[in-house]
């Protein structure tokens, strides 16, 4: 990346904000995600409508400003480039500069073109360190005690690190004459040196001040400093090329050895503050985007309108686009702002009489006007009508939310407010799109404020107190242990619910004081029943979203854990998915330190957000709470149950237990426990109870053996995960072969497809998806085959072998398949075995045996169809009359995978590879003599002519027609070629 092209892009959004109060440049180069931390809110916010409102919260601050010195700093690492900068402003909002720390951070999707650079944070902050040793130097120069030759120097030697502000020492004799000046007078004056300052003023200051402003001047000071030592001068200087400067002169009179009186000042040019003023005033007043009012300027004008109309009833109207973020998600942001200026532009032309109108933020509008059902209706449909009109392949409507002013001595904040309100219910109206504020909304303020007047004395009083909702295990249904909930018990309205008071105590930030009142109450709680010998069972406590912006968050809950001294294991921290999707980063970060001092991680109302399973990739996650939402009455699909069982089944993966909540009907416990979920609350099994009642449970429950699955022991642990990873290197090295390979759970003898290679479905002619969907795998074997596959699976697990077996499987066009398969349990956990099986069609080999054996059936002889593996020979089909001179049922070879060397024995199985090969490379049969000895004690001499021929995957494929010739030879112990 070009550094002095990120220097100047710095740069310029540096001088855009500080100068002009612009924002937009930082707006069109920000990333979604962008993060912003504010010198003044001191907090950080994401995405870029916190982004707007955390710089516009700065310009709140300091507007109107100037920059008097900047400097920029570069740094590169691997994954991050960021410009720090040092920036030094002169802001009417404080008598003294303002020193801000920036860092603004990047990413460049191309360092070496320097294409697509993006802001990906902002971070301002206040150098008071530095500000408030420009205060001391001040401090001294106007204080009483002080060595004149010592405040001389420093304060040359302080100016001299800003721009545009210099020290001067001079004494009045008939003006003032300069004793000691620093180079910067000169310098912002225009002057070349310090030599040609002076004959230009001739020793005097007053020189360079035009003769209208001396008379001023010099009486503001004369009365200034008959009260006091100080002074505090605005006047011109008059530049060297002719041209005039605004200054502003802070100064302190003192007195010389002889008794002369000596002035000492720091002169600031603040001609860039007089110039800019009025645009920087209106930039303060209007909207960047639109050029209407913004929200400080709409409320003054709304004010005086009704200062000069006190007879006149007024109502305010907040409306927005409904779904205005798919608006930006789908066309872009420039599509978005487009719409927004285009509705503003018919703002700016309605003809209703003391009316006025602005943009708050984003798409957010606010008008007020003269209370009248006309205007109201006739605002809405032309709004309406427009929004629609606008050419876009997409429907554009609008939600409004009004608010008829009872009392216009109220805040206007208060007024746009309540308008905001009734917005929010006008969103979830699809009728009408539109919500007037009324008593209901009123009385919800009411009851918000009285439970914020009564928060703080109900702690202190303990009316919030603890219940449990007990946790069940779906194995045996015993108390496993609860979740503690908190509910508030006031003494005059009664049992307050958590739905009316957490939101408010979330908003206002109460809510953390409230937890940590819950978290040691819990606490004291474990002690005590680990005291008095009860089970010890874990408790879980709940952490809001809002607790985690707090930086002692871990240390808070450490010690209060720490003080009732209760095993870590003990206790679980929930925390709402919600929470996560808010600020990711954070939270993960915060929930991985806290899991390594060794607390367990709930995450609640899994599945209720938009990212859960994205998420679960990196998020600290020990445990799963599933709301039983998914087994809605209506499923009639029972794609419900399905989402389910793969959520369970993926937590097993992740080493994750699950909990599902919500639990209502004995028919929901069944099916968790066919799934294999691990532990169930709910209605079902208790409501929330008092502490009394808990513990009663607690007196017939039994130390609970819970399962670690970040601890269970699976075969080849890291190389299990792999394979099963969706993204593994071991299953795009499968989709290579041409075979089928599948990953099966099996439970209860039912066979459910996990995973699966793109051989499977050049096989079974079947999608990979439409089999991964729970449905049982068994189902596509003939039926009189099942027992058999059965068999080998079992077989399998028991004996901790590889299992071979032929069976007939259904193709999807119903064609019927001769599969042959290997089965290998590769992984165990409770109930469930999770079984390999490498699948081969053997269907045309079965067939040409079957032929062949047709036509031998009258003669004696037979055929023998086998595979070469490791240079042994699997039986895959033998004829009757083989199975019949053997004296073996033909079941007991038929696909059941056994090596040839069981039946002819190891050194006539060795020749038959050999010659099996010759003919595989030779491409001629080639013929073959041995002696045979069945189960009934016969000998025969059989001769057979061997064929073969190499399959893709690299094994040998080989024919043998057998028959017999005991009676043309004799019985020798030879064999012969």
């Amino acid at each position: 990346m070009n550094r002095n092209l990120l220097l100047d892009i710095t740069k310029d959004l540096v001088e855009s904000f500080y100068n002009q109060g612009r924002i937009g440049g930082m707006l069109e180069m920000a990333e979604g995600g962008i993060v912003t931390f504010g010198a003044h809110s001191l907090r950080y916010y994401s995405g870029l409508e916190g982004m707007e409102f955390c710089l516009r919260q700065e310009l709140r601050y300091i507007m109107p400003c100037k920059i008097l010195k900047c400097s920029y700093k570069y740094r590169e690492d691997d994954e991050l480039i960021s410009v720090l900068v040092t920036v030094v402003i002169r802001s009417d909002s404080e008598p003294m500069p303002i020193i801000h720390r920036l860092i603004f951070m990047y990413r460049v999707e191309d360092r070496i073109s320097g294409d697509g650079v993006r802001l990906t944070g902002i971070n301002i902050t206040r150098d008071v360190h530095h500000e408030e040793t420009y205060r001391m130097v001040c401090a001294r120069m106007f204080g009483d005690r002080i060595d004149e030759k010592s405040l001389a120097d420093t304060s040359v030697s302080l100016v001299a690190s800003y721009s545009d502000c210099a020290y001067v020492n001079y004494q009045y004799e008939d003006g003032r004459v300069i004793n000691i000046s620093s180079p910067e007078l000169w310098n912002m004056l225009g002057y070349y040196s310090e030599e040609a300052f002076m004959r230009a003023a001739g020793g005097y200051l007053d020189t360079l001040i035009p003769e209208a402003d001396k008379e001023r001047i010099n009486e503001v000071a004369a009365k200034q400093l008959g009260k006091r030592k100080i002074c505090q001068l605005e006047y011109r200087m008059r530049r060297a090329d002719g041209g005039y400067i605004w200054v502003l002169e802070c100064g302190r009179r003192d007195t010389d050895e002889n008794g002369r009186a000596i002035y000492h000042s720091i002169i600031l040019n603040i001609t860039p503050l007089k110039n800019t003023g009025r645009s920087l005033m209106r930039q303060l007043s209007y909207d960047d985007l639109t050029g209407i009012y913004n929200k400080r300027a709409f409320s003054q004008h709304a004010h005086d309108i009704m200062v000069r109309k006190p007879d006149t009833e007024f109502e305010m109207m907040r409306f927005d686009i409904k779904r205005f973020k798919v608006i930006n998600e789908l066309f872009g942001e420039a599509v978005g702002d487009n719409i927004i200026c285009y509705l503003a532009d018919f703002l700016k032309h309605i003809n209703i009489s003391d009316c006025s109108y602005g943009r708050l933020h984003s798409d957010q509008f606010i008008i007020c006007y003269p209370a009248d059902f006309k205007t109201r209706d006739r605002l809405i449909s032309a709004l309406n009508t427009m929004a629609l009109s606008y050419s876009i392949d997409y429907r554009i409507e609008l939600a409004f939310g009004i608010y008829r002013i009872a009392d216009r001595h109220m805040p206007m904040t208060t007024m746009i407010d309540r308008a905001g309100i009734a917005l929010s219910k006008a969103k979830n109206d699809a009728v009408t799109g539109w919500s007037e504020y009324d008593e209901a909304m009123r009385r919800l303020i009411v009851n918000e404020q009285e439970i914020i007047n009564d928060m703080t004395n109900a702690l202190k009083k303990g009316e919030f107190v603890v219940y449990l909702q007990p946790k069940y295990s779906l194995v045996n249904d015993s108390v496993v242990g609860a979740e503690a909930l908190v509910r508030w018990i006031h003494p005059v309205r009664g049992l307050i619910s958590p739905l009316e008071f957490i939101p408010v105590f979330e908003h206002n930030g109460f809510i953390f004081e409230l937890d940590k009142y819950i978290w040691e109450e819990t606490c004291r709680l474990l002690r005590k029943w680990i005291d008095d010998g009860y089970p010890a069972l874990p408790i879980s406590i709940n952490v809001s979203r809002v607790d985690f912006y707090r930086e002692d968050l871990c240390d808070t809950i450490e010690a209060i854990v720490n003080k009732y001294d209760i095993p870590r294991e003990l206790i679980g921290l929930e925390v709402t998915e919600s929470a996560y999707t808010d600020n990711p980063q954070q939270i993960i970060e915060i929930t991985k330190h806290l899991q390594e001092m060794g607390f367990r991680i709930l995450m609640d109302d899994f599945g209720s957000g938009y990212s859960s399973l994205n998420m679960l990739k990196d998020m600290p996650v020990d445990v799963l709470k599933i709301d039983l939402k998914f087994l809605d009455s209506h499923d009639e699909n029972g794609r419900g149950g399905n989402i389910l069982n793969s959520i369970v089944r993926m937590s097993k993966w992740l080493r994750m237990q699950v909990i599902a909540e919500g639990v209502e009907t004995y028919k929901q416990v069944e099916f968790l426990r066919s799934i294999g979920c691990d532990q169930a609350q709910g209605y079902f099994y208790s409501r929330p109870i008092p502490v009394y009642e808990y513990e009663k449970l607690l007196v017939t429950a039994t130390q609970p053996h819970a399962i670690d699955y970040r601890t269970v022991s699976w075969l080849d642990g890291e190389a299990a995960e792999k394979l099963l990873a969706w993204d593994s290197h071991a299953l795009t090295l499968l989709n290579t072969v041409n075979e089928s390979i599948g990953l099966y759970e099996f439970k209860d003898d039912k066979l459910e497809l996990i995973r699966a290679n793109e051989g499977y479905a050049n096989v079974f002619g079947e999608q990979i998806e439409g089999n991964i969907n729970g449905r049982d795998a068994l189902e596509g074997v003939v039926p009189e085959d099942r027992m058999k596959l059965l068999g080998a699976i079992h077989r399998a697990k028991e004996e901790s072998v590889v299992s071979e077996c032929l069976f007939r499987r259904i193709h999807a066009d119903g064609r019927i398949l001769y599969i042959h398969t290997k089965a290998r349990v590769v992984a165990s956990e409770g109930s469930s075995d999770y079984v390999y099986m490498a699948m081969t069609d053997v269907t045309k080999e079965r067939e040409k045996a079957m032929a062949l054996d047709g036509l031998l059936r009258n003669v004696a002889g037979g055929i023998g169809c086998y595979r070469i593996v490791d240079d042994r020979l699997k039986v895959v089909f033998v004829s009757s009359w083989l199975n019949t001179i053997s004296g073996r049922e033909e079941c007991d070879v038929d696909g059941a995978g056994i090596d040839l060397a069981e039946i002819v024995g190891e050194d006539t199985a060795k020749v038959m590879v050999r010659s099996f090969k010759e003919a595989s490379r030779t491409g001629k049969p080639v013929s073959l003599e041995y002696p045979f000895s069945s189960k009934t004690g016969q000998d025969y001499w059989l001769g057979a002519s061997l064929t073969a021929e190499q399959l893709e995957n690299g094994e040998l494929s080989a024919y043998a027609i057998v028959y017999d010739i005991t009676d043309r030879r004799m019985i020798t112990p030879e064999m012969s070629r």
